[in-house]
């Protein structure tokens, strides 16, 4: 890869452990430094203290490096009507006020719809599991100097190998991960949106919302599923029949990020024990023996 490296320097607008840390693998993120592909670049942070200096080192001849910082954190956006709302919000009004500022890394749409499809009818450690076999049994890497960055599959790698799918033991969700793939292998993925992943056999309303979420920042779709609704009904006192209307009136454009939020704030923990913190005002991420959204990188026997 080329060695050339673009940085802006240290930023100390955002909640930077959290930014890095949510929804990140052990060889993705140390607790110091942070590493991920996205885009023909590798996208480099380092904590200090505070603040973050962020680099990215392009791997493509037209690479805007500069612009790609800004686009993968978004920094061009305060999120200021969201973090109004959520002040003022009987459940994200603890994680806002702690977390002012945090947004969701992005990622391809590719990768977000595989992560939608493995949080299919399971638990957030054994859907981040079969996404850790995946990246593991394909062992795709990319060279960064000294550093061989463990990244996702290709659609082609996949079409090439789709027995690893099984020793990851995604079960059922093989075959919908296949045709997603066989999709992303013969369409541009800036011509792929939601009908297009919603007319693929195994992939239903929850996904494609969910994937369009962390792809394209299309924050307008909530990724509802029964959890969700469940928690919605009992913070809102609400009939479960008018969660999806009732949460769109509340949060509007900022839906599927309130949703993101929601499950971070919660540790993503079963229902049952959701509704238990809820009740007992713990909204925010706390320190627990194994992994979370907010600290799945600090557990590397789990993946």
């Amino acid at each position: 890869m080329a060695s050339r490296r673009v940085c802006c320097g240290s930023r100390n607008i955002l909640p930077w452990r959290l930014v890095l840390g949510a929804y990140s693998f052990p060889w993705e993120f140390n607790g110091e430094e942070a590493y991920y592909v996205f885009d023909n670049a590798v996208i480099t942070a380092v904590l200090r203290e505070s603040s973050a200096e962020l680099c990215a080192i392009p791997f493509g001849m037209d690479v805007d490096a500069y612009e790609k910082i800004i686009l993968f954190f978004d920094l061009g956006n305060p999120y200021s009507e969201f973090y109004e709302k959520a002040l003022g919000d009987p459940l994200l009004s603890e994680f806002a006020k702690k977390y002012m500022g945090w947004r969701p890394r992005l990622t391809s749409l590719w990768w977000a719809t595989i992560i939608g499809i493995c949080q299919q009818n399971t638990g957030f450690i054994q859907g981040w599991r079969m996404l850790a076999s995946i990246t593991k049994l394909y062992g795709k890497k990319i060279i960064v100097g000294s550093k061989a960055l463990l990244i996702p599959p290709t659609p082609a790698d996949v079409l090439k190998h789709p027995d690893l799918l099984v020793k990851a033991r995604t079960g059922y969700r093989a075959e919908t991960i296949i045709r997603v793939a066989k999709l992303f292998a013969e369409k541009d993925e800036d011509d792929i949106g939601y009908d297009e992943l919603i007319s693929i056999k195994g992939i239903g309303r929850y996904t494609a919302s969910l994937a369009l979420v962390l792809a394209r920042r299309e924050y307008w779709r909530a990724p509802i599923d029964r959890w969700l609704k469940k928690i919605i009904s009992h913070v809102y006192h609400i009939d479960d029949r008018y969660a999806d209307r009732i949460y769109h009136e509340i949060w509007g454009d900022y839906q599927g990020l309130a949703a993101l939020a929601t499950t971070i704030a919660l540790d993503a923990v079963p229902l049952r024990k959701a509704l238990e913190r809820i009740d007992n005002g713990i909204l925010v991420p706390t320190i627990m023996d194994k992994p979370t959204p907010a600290n799945m990188w600090k557990f590397t026997n789990y993946w």
